[in-house]
């Protein structure tokens, strides 16, 4: 079964990605600093609403792993954009998975002791493999992660956070995010969230 994007989609996440990584500094060989301006993304969805009544945010190995997930048509309106009329159901039917990893370190987050990759490796993970690393599920259906953005490390220089676009997920139907831990060795984390 093939799944076909509307034209916004590539285009919106290679924009984001293009913005967030235009502000890059080279500071030494093989290591970016972070640019002082966050990512369109980040700045949208900083501020996401806790969900209380479930297990979004796990805390193992002093590191702190978060899941917020928002519908798309919402994310597009925080950012003030219309999407086409005809793109708009196909839009309704898509999410966006915020996976946040924190360490408790106060520094940077690929300086901390528990870390087993490296920086360059972590990068190259987040950009692409870690979408075999996690699932979404909704009742007995598995949802298909569509795409991934790495946004780096986001506003402070002890996290990292990735955005996975999930297709047709129920709203207001519970997920379990099962998400196995490459970057620390913690393994397998679960976590339950309800999609609004």
């Amino acid at each position: 079964m093939k799944i076909s994007l509307p034209p916004i989609i590539p285009l919106f996440f290679s924009g984001l990605f293009l913005a967030s990584c235009s502000g890059d500094v080279q500071t030494e060989t093989n290591t970016i600093a972070p640019s002082s301006s966050q990512s369109t993304l980040s700045q949208e969805a900083a501020d996401l609403p806790e969900q209380e009544s479930f297990k979004n945010t796990k805390t193992i190995g002093g590191f702190e792993y978060r899941v917020s997930v928002m519908n798309m048509l919402e994310f597009l309106d925080r950012k003030g954009e219309t999407p086409a009329p005809e793109d708009r159901v196909s839009l309704q039917k898509q999410s966006l998975l915020f996976l946040e990893i924190a360490s408790n370190d106060p520094g940077s987050i690929f300086d901390s002791k528990d870390i087993i990759m490296s920086r360059e490796d972590i990068s190259r993970y987040l950009m692409a493999e870690v979408k075999s690393d996690i699932t979404v599920q909704q009742a007995q259906k598995r949802l298909s992660c569509v795409d991934v953005l790495y946004e780096g490390q986001w506003g402070k220089s002890n996290a990292l956070r990735v955005a996975f676009l999930i297709d047709k997920p129920e709203p207001g139907v519970p997920c379990q995010i099962t998400y196995y831990d490459r970057i620390t060795g913690n393994g397998l984390i679960k976590f339950s969230i309800k999609n609004n």
